[in-house]
C-alpha cells in the first residue's frame, strides 16, 4: 500500500489525475479508504515513485508503514515501535523524520514527536545517522481526520511550477495556462511517458505551456500547432528555454495536418485575452471536435479545456464522443473553466 499527500486546491482533479497516470502506465491498482487530503492506493512501489514525480496535484508519495486512529503522542509511538525500520534503512544510511498536520488542532500536541521517533530509529538500526538537510531516506508521518499515516517517502521532487509561470517565460501572453493545470491535463490524456510510441498533440498550442509540461514529464513525441505565427514563434522560444524538444508548426486547428493521434491535450481560445479570428469560441470548439473524430484513434483520449458557458461536454456528446470525466475550475466571476476528458464512441 502507498499513500499520497494531495493538493487541497481542487476537490476532484487530484484523484482523477492519479487515476489517469496509473491507467496510462498500465498499473493494477485499487483505491482504499482515505482520510482528508490523502489517497491510499494498493499498487506497486514503482507506481508510487511515478505518481510523485509526474502528478501536478500530488505533493509526495510514500510506502505505507502504519495507518491507524490516534488520540495522543503515546498512540503514535506505540504504532511506530511495531515497524521494522531495519527493513527500510541500512547501517550507514542517513535519515530524517518529518510530520505534517492536516488536522490543524493537533499541530501543537505533536511538536516533539519527530525527535522521539528519530531516537527509536537510532536505537533500532545500528550505524544509522540523522541528517536533516540531505537524508538518504525520509520517514513521513501525517495526521489527518484523526488518523496517523506513517511511511517511507518514495518521491518528493521539486516540480518548479513557479519557474514556469506565464510571466516568467521568454514569450508571454495573458491567455496562457498556469503550468500546474497544463501538467494535469497532459496526465488526464493518459499519455505514456518514457515510451518511444508515447506522443501528444496540442492543436491550439499558444505559448506552448501544455507541450512544455508534457516534455518535462518525459513524453517522447511532442507536437503542436497554432494559426497565429506569432504564437508559433513564441512557443518555440519557450520550449527551447526549458530544454523541451518538440515540433511546432503553423496550422488551422479546423483543418489540422495530422492523420492519426492517440493523445490530445488542448486549451482553445475562449477568454477576453484570446484571439479567435472573428469566430465564436463555441464554433471553434464544435468544428475542432468534428475534425478530431477523423484523426483521433478509436482508443485515443482528448482532454479539452473551455469556458463552462460554452457547454463543451454537450457539444462533444452530440458529435459522437463519450465524456469520461468533467471538472470545473473557478477563475473569476466571469470565467469558470471546464475540463472534459473525451473518448470517441
Amino acid at each position: 500500500m502507498i499513500f499520497t499527500l494531495i493538493s487541497g486546491e481542487h476537490p476532484t482533479l487530484p484523484k482523477a489525475e492519479v487515476k489517469a497516470i496509473l491507467e496510462a502506465e498500465n498499473f493494477c491498482f485499487k483505491f482504499s479508504d482515505s482520510p482528508p487530503r490523502i489517497l491510499r492506493i494498493d499498487v506497486s512501489i514503482e507506481a508510487g515513485k511515478i505518481i510523485g514525480e509526474r502528478a501536478a496535484y500530488t505533493q509526495l508519495a510514500c510506502l505505507e508503514l502504519a495507518y491507524t486512529k490516534i488520540s495522543s503522542v503515546e498512540d503514535v509511538l506505540k504504532n511506530i515501535k511495531d515497524i521494522n525500520f531495519e527493513d527500510y534503512l541500512s547501517s550507514g544510511e542517513s535519515f530524517a523524520v518529518r510530520f505534517r498536520c492536516i488536522d490543524k488542532d493537533l499541530k501543537s500536541s505533536f511538536k516533539m514527536v519527530e525527535s522521539r521517533i528519530g531516537d527509536i530509529i537510532l536505537k533500532r538500526v545500528s550505524g544509522a545517522k540523522v541528517n536533516l538537510e540531505k537524508p538518504d531516506k525520509t520517514f513521513l508521518g501525517i495526521f489527518s481526520g484523526g488518523n496517523l499515516l506513517f511511511g517511507l517517502v518514495l518521491s518528493s521532487p521539486v516540480k518548479g511550477f513557479g519557474l514556469r509561470f506565464p510571466r516568467r517565460k521568454p514569450f508571454f501572453h495573458p491567455s496562457a495556462l498556469q503550468p500546474k493545470i497544463a501538467r494535469c491535463i497532459v496526465n488526464l490524456s493518459r499519455v505514456k511517458v518514457d515510451n518511444i510510441n508515447g506522443h501528444i498533440y496540442d492543436p491550439f498550442c499558444g505559448t506552448g505551456t501544455i507541450l512544455i509540461e508534457a516534455g518535462l514529464i518525459g513524453v517522447k513525441k511532442i507536437f503542436g500547432s497554432d494559426i497565429d505565427i506569432r504564437m508559433v514563434k513564441g512557443a518555440r522560444l519557450n520550449l527551447k528555454h526549458y530544454g523541451v524538444d518538440g515540433d511546432i508548426f503553423i496550422a488551422d486547428a479546423l483543418n489540422p495536418p495530422v492523420l492519426s493521434v492517440k493523445h490530445v491535450a488542448t486549451n482553445p481560445p475562449y477568454g477576453r485575452a484570446s484571439k479567435t479570428f472573428g469566430k465564436p469560441s463555441s464554433f471553434l470548439i464544435e468544428n475542432f471536435l468534428l475534425k478530431a473524430l477523423n484523426f483521433l484513434k478509436k482508443d485515443g483520449i482528448l482532454c479539452l479545456i473551455s469556458s463552462s458557458k460554452i457547454g463543451s461536454s454537450s457539444i462533444a456528446e452530440k458529435l459522437g464522443f463519450k465524456v469520461l470525466e468533467k471538472h470545473f475550475i473557478y477563475v473569476h466571476k466571469s470565467l469558470t473553466r471546464e475540463i472534459n476528458v473525451l473518448k470517441p464512441l
